[in-house]
C-alpha cells in the first residue's frame, strides 16, 4: 500500500530547512544596525544630486561618483564617497577589478567566527547530521509537568543555547550570516555583488537534501574564485559540481545497461535544465526536438520511482 509518511517528512525537514535560512538573514541584520543612521545621513546627502542629475544633461563629478557606487558596490557607506572623490573614479574602479589587491582582514576575521564556512561537505555530514526525528523538538519545548510547577516560565528568556540551531540548518544559517556580513563590511564590493548575481544564476536549491551541506563548498569553492572571471569557466565548474549535480538530479541517472530494472532509461534534467537555465536562456532555448535522444522514448509503462526511492539517503 502506498504510504504518504515519507513524502511527508521530507516536506517537514524542506520547511525547517527553509525557516533556518531565514532565521540566519535576521541574525546576521542585526549587525549592520549600528550603521542604520550613518546610512541614512548619506542617502539624504546624496538626493538632492540625483534630482539634479537629468538625461539631457551630463553628469558633474558628485553624480558620477554617486551613479558608480550604486552600479559596482552595494550603495554608499559612510566615507566611501569622500574615498571615491580623493582616488579617482578610474582608480576606484580599477581596484574593484582586481579585488586581490584590497586588504579583507576586517570581514575575514568576522567570517572566522562561522566555524562551518571552513569545512569541507564530509565534515559538515560529520559534524553537523540530521537531527533525530523528534529530538529538536523536545528540546525546544519545555515539559508540561515543568509548565504547571513554574507557569511564568513561559515569560522568560530562553536559557543560552535552548533555541541553538543544529544540523543541516546550522550550517545553511551560517552560509546566509556571511552574506550579509562580506555585504556590509567588505571593501571587495564588485566581488561581492558577482558572487551572489552567480550564486543567483546558477542557483540550486539548499535545502534539498544533500546541498545543505554541498552549498557552502558550492560557494566558497566554485562560485567565488570565478566570480570576476571568464563565463566558459564557470559553466564549466558549475557542471561538475556536486551541489549542482545533486540540485538537478543527476544522481539519481545511471546507464540502463547497468541496472535494467531501476533505471531503464537515463535522466536527462541535468543537461536539459543548464541549457535552458545557464547557458541559452529562458528565451534562447532550443526546440526540445534538438535534444531528442536518438533511442525511442521510453514505455509509458516504465516503472516510475516511489517517494521513498526519491528521498536521498545520508549513510
Amino acid at each position: 500500500m502506498f504510504s504518504l509518511n515519507p513524502a511527508r517528512k521530507a516536506v517537514r525537514e524542506v520547511r525547517e530547512l527553509f525557516a533556518a535560512w531565514v532565521i540566519g538573514f535576521l541574525a546576521a541584520s542585526l549587525i549592520i544596525q549600528p550603521f542604520s543612521g550613518s546610512l541614512l545621513a548619506v542617502k539624504k546627502a546624496s538626493a538632492p544630486l540625483r534630482e539634479e542629475a537629468g538625461w539631457s544633461e551630463p553628469l558633474n563629478d558628485d553624480q558620477k561618483a554617486l551613479q558608480l557606487l550604486d552600479r559596482i558596490t552595494f550603495g554608499a557607506r559612510p566615507g566611501d564617497l569622500e574615498r571615491l572623490r580623493g582616488m579617482g573614479l578610474a582608480a576606484f574602479l580599477d581596484e574593484q577589478l582586481h579585488p586581490e589587491r584590497l586588504d579583507d582582514a576586517a570581514v575575514e576575521a568576522k567570517v572566522a567566527a562561522l566555524p562551518t564556512l571552513q569545512m569541507s561537505p564530509e565534515e559538515l555530514v560529520e559534524n553537523y547530521p540530521p537531527p533525530k526525528q523528534g529530538t529538536q523538538a523536545k528540546r525546544e519545548q519545555p515539559s508540561a509537568k515543568g509548565n504547571r510547577a513554574t507557569p511564568t516560565m513561559s515569560m522568560q528568556a530562553p536559557k543560552p543555547g535552548a533555541m541553538e540551531v543544529e544540523g543541516p540548518r546550522r550550517v545553511i544559517m551560517e552560509l546566509a550570516q556571511e552574506e550579509v556580513l562580506r555585504a556590509v563590511y567588505s571593501r571587495r564590493q564588485l566581488q561581492e555583488i558577482m558572487v551572489q548575481f552567480w550564486m543567483n544564476h546558477f542557483n540550486i536549491f539548499a535545502p534539498k537534501g544533500a546541498d545543505a551541506w554541498l552549498t557552502t563548498s558550492f560557494e566558497r569553492d566554485t562560485i567565488r574564485p570565478r566570480a570576476l572571471g571568464k563565463f566558459e569557466d564557470l559553466l564549466a565548474a558549475t557542471a561538475k559540481s556536486p551541489a549542482m549535480l545533486f540540485y538537478l538530479d543527476n544522481w539519481m541517472s545511471a546507464s540502463p545497461k547497468d541496472y535494467p530494472q531501476q533505471h531503464p532509461y537515463r535522466n536527462p534534467s541535468a543537461g536539459r535544465r543548464r541549457a535552458r537555465r545557464h547557458y541559452y536562456g529562458l528565451f534562447g532555448y532550443p526546440r526540445p526536438r534538438m535534444f531528442a535522444p536518438r533511442t525511442s522514448r521510453p514505455p509509458l509503462s516504465a516503472p516510475r520511482r516511489t517517494c521513498e526511492e526519491n528521498q536521498p539517503r545520508v549513510e
